[in-house]
């Protein structure tokens, strides 16, 4: 989790403002090729237990 572009200190006990920018889910580079090899196919994501 990031808050206005920083790693917060306190972590998930960082108090938020109405105008931070919140980013929970953290930059992802490389794509996907869903298992095809294909850089256009489509991609999806879920829990690892397959659920």
């Amino acid at each position: 989790m990031w808050v206005n572009g920083d790693e917060p200190e306190a972590g998930e006990a960082t108090p938020l403002r109405d105008d931070d920018e919140l980013a929970v889910l953290p930059p992802v580079s490389g794509g996907c090729t869903g298992g095809t090899g294909d850089p256009g196919a489509a991609c999806v994501v879920g829990p690892p237990d397959g659920r």
